[in-house]
């Protein structure tokens, strides 16, 4: 249903997370060392207690909405940048019109004060390799 790409500062490489939609499973849900499995009402879900960017695609998906997105870090904490776009299954699929979403992507690191190298935001006062 969803597409996510996120950078980090000074970090040459991109994570991509891809989010699907479960109508059925078999089997039993098992704790991980990143989360607990517990059902919440939509209207409770604990997103204080979440990775920040939960907040921002959560609700194109509990709209049953297919989407791409791009998320700018400055670490893991600190968002400094975010575009999230409802987009038709085919492009999801295709991954058409990703030519702008780069250009988003360079417009959120520039208004942070980053400017990029390649594929790599780096911050304005550090000197070029």
């Amino acid at each position: 249903r969803g597409v996510v790409q996120q950078k980090f500062v000074g970090d040459p490489m991109a994570l991509e997370f891809h989010v699907f939609h479960v109508v059925d499973y078999d089997g039993e849900l098992t704790e991980s060392d990143e989360m607990a499995p517990k059902w919440f009402a939509v209207e409770d879900i604990p997103y204080a207690q979440m990775w920040r960017d939960d907040e921002e695609w959560y609700p194109f998906f509990l709209k049953e909405m297919c989407f791409r997105g791009f998320l700018l870090f400055r670490g893991t904490e600190r968002m400094l940048g975010c575009t999230m776009e409802e987009v038709s299954p085919k492009d999801l699929e295709s991954y058409q019109d990703w030519g702008k979403a780069w250009r988003r992507e360079a417009e959120l690191g520039a208004a942070a004060g980053l400017r990029m190298e390649g594929t790599i935001f780096k911050e304005n006062d550090e000197a070029s390799a």
